[in-house]
């Protein structure tokens, strides 16, 4: 089913998976979740997540780099959920190093997930400092952009 063979169930049952429902497992060959995946975020300190987890994460095109990559930046303890929203709405390790560029390190995953919903970039933020505005909050970046104060 769905190229769900003994070696692909194998891999799993190695890294204690045992007794995954079949519908699962073909939700995971499905999506293109390998047992190296799972791996990897364990190793990662992401434990043993669960098939939704596994399946959400890669649906999203949330990867180890990605993650990994976070974690280079401090952000280690980063929930399934919001490695997905971050996905979701474009927060990328560039946008991340931008913001750290500018003076703004350590920003709350939310804080993150807000900005891209609204339309804050790393250009923003620059052409913000260009007119003096060197110490604003996150929030209030937000606010400037979303009334349309900065483009």
């Amino acid at each position: 089913m769905h190229g769900v063979n003994t070696e692909y169930i194998k891999g799993f049952s190695d890294m204690s998976y045992e007794r995954i429902p079949l519908d699962d497992l073909g939700q995971l060959r499905i999506h293109g979740v390998r047992s190296d995946f799972a791996n990897q975020l364990r190793e990662m300190g992401y434990g043993r997540l669960n098939t939704d987890e596994l399946a959400q994460l890669k649906i999203h095109g949330v990867s180890s780099d990605f993650v990994k990559d976070l974690q280079g930046l401090g952000y280690r303890n980063v929930s399934v959920d919001d490695l997905v929203q971050l996905k979701i709405h474009g927060v990328s390790i560039g946008f991340i190093q931008d913001l750290k560029g500018y003076g703004y390190d350590h920003v709350p995953v939310s804080d993150l997930v807000e900005m891209r919903i609204h339309g804050v970039t790393g250009a923003t933020i620059q052409k913000l400092q260009a007119q003096g505005y060197k110490k604003l909050s996150i929030d209030e970046i937000v606010q400037l952009r979303i009334h349309g104060r900065v483009q």
